[in-house]
């Protein structure tokens, strides 16, 4: 009887092909190995080296950014009830019970962190500590805030849970908040404790650096959005210690313009941005490309270039500890950052009750994530955006990367 031809239908495995959960012999083991450190490490490994360096470096992007989609898979359940003090999920049992050993196991295997410095740092650098680095009493933790990435939700997270001294904008918020003639310490029942200095603007962070805001230690945490400008307040004896919230960032730029057309009240609200369409704004002169890129360089002007990523990935590498502002990962990055500046066990987060639920309550009412109309895939306005923000889209592939490594350092 003739055998019957088997059909194979597009995007069907063949049954001669090779097929990592089904076909586990020992000597297909280090092929999967290497398909397993591709997809973790992104790594650059035999079966590369006739591809070319372009596609060798997409290649890598894209094979760590699908490592932590696979890793997410496995844990956001769990994440959604970090906070809940009333949760007895496995990530909580194992955060109260394990230590930092356990929790790295369950955000899955990390490797020795990466501190090469082989690539020249612009200079406004050198006041900042590497992330490696064994952090010290004189370091000060200094927030990059990037509208909608979740910072304003940690900021409320730290003054309302944590009970920390902040430096930011909330200062002029406050009526008197920046009365004074020296540095002084102040507080509000609905914003928390701050110092009198508003750090969001040069007039601010100058009068910062005059009234020795960093050496004084009267702030915990400063928050602003001027990276290259507020490193004239750190110096190699007070050293800034950066995080950062990172957000995918078509969703972040079509965050930001609904927000900003109807933000009144905002010193940078544009009436021709409120009449525009989303896709008008992707095709105008009023859509920065590559902000993220551009402010880590700080290049304003000119076109970014490969080698400007490159420069760009290097600096988060070493010198920013990485949050995610997506929902399964959000949790994890707050703990993570309170791990890191020593504020999770000082505060007993996931014991006490009454900060479990201060933390549980600023992330679920946070509404860090936006209730904005969401952009299609496939739409005009979402290609374009992507588009424009080529670079900014390869650098958060990375950012996701390291947001994995660097749990080695918590």
């Amino acid at each position: 009887m003739q055998k019957r031809r088997q059909r194979h239908l597009p995007g069907r495995i063949k049954p001669n092909a090779y097929n990592v959960k089904n076909r586990t012999a020992e000597a297909k083991r280090p092929r999967c190995q290497r398909f397993h450190q591709i997809l973790f490490d992104g790594s650059k490994l035999e079966i590369m080296r006739n591809w070319s360096k372009q596609t060798r470096s997409c290649a890598s992007v894209l094979a760590a950014g699908l490592g932590l989609l696979f890793l997410s898979d496995k844990i956001t359940s769990d994440s959604r009830i970090l906070f809940n003090p009333e949760g007895s999920g496995t990530l909580r049992r194992a955060l109260s019970e394990g230590g930092a050993q356990t929790y790295r196991r369950l955000i899955g295997h990390v490797n020795n962190y990466d501190t090469t410095q082989d690539l020249t740092l612009p200079d406004f650098y050198s006041n900042f500590a590497n992330v490696w680095e064994p952090l010290i009493d004189s370091d000060q933790a200094i927030l990059w805030y990037v509208a909608k990435t979740g910072g304003n939700t940690f900021t409320k997270i730290l003054c309302h849970c944590l009970h920390v001294t902040i430096a930011s904008k909330m200062a002029a918020m406050v009526e008197g908040g920046l009365d004074g003639t020296s540095l002084t310490k102040k507080s509000d029942p609905l914003i928390g404790s701050f110092v009198n200095v508003d750090v969001s603007t040069s007039d601010g962070i100058t009068k910062a650096k005059a009234w020795n805001l960093v050496p004084s230690g009267m702030a915990d945490v400063i928050v602003t959005q001027h990276l290259a400008g507020s490193s004239e307040l750190f110096s190699p004896t007070n050293r800034g210690r950066l995080f950062v919230f990172l957000r995918q960032p078509i969703k972040r730029c079509t965050e930001s313009f609904y927000y900003r057309q109807r933000a009144t009240w905002e010193s940078n609200y544009d009436k021709e941005l409120a009449a525009m369409s989303i896709e008008g704004y992707a095709d105008s002169n009023k859509f920065v490309e590559n902000y993220i890129t551009r402010s880590l360089i700080n290049k304003v002007v000119v076109d970014v270039t490969g080698a400007d990523v490159a420069l760009a990935k290097d600096i988060l590498r070493r010198k920013f500890f990485i949050g995610l502002a997506e929902p399964q990962w959000y949790e994890f990055t707050i703990v993570k950052l309170e791990k890191y500046f020593g504020w999770w066990d000082e505060h007993q987060v996931l014991t006490n009750l009454t900060t479990n639920y201060c933390h549980n309550k600023q992330v679920v009412e946070g509404g860090h994530f936006g209730s904005h109309p969401k952009l299609e895939p496939r739409s005009r306005p979402y290609a374009k955006i992507g588009v424009r923000n080529w670079a900014d889209i390869e650098l958060y592939a990375y950012a996701k990367k390291l947001f994995h490594d660097q749990t080695v350092l918590v």
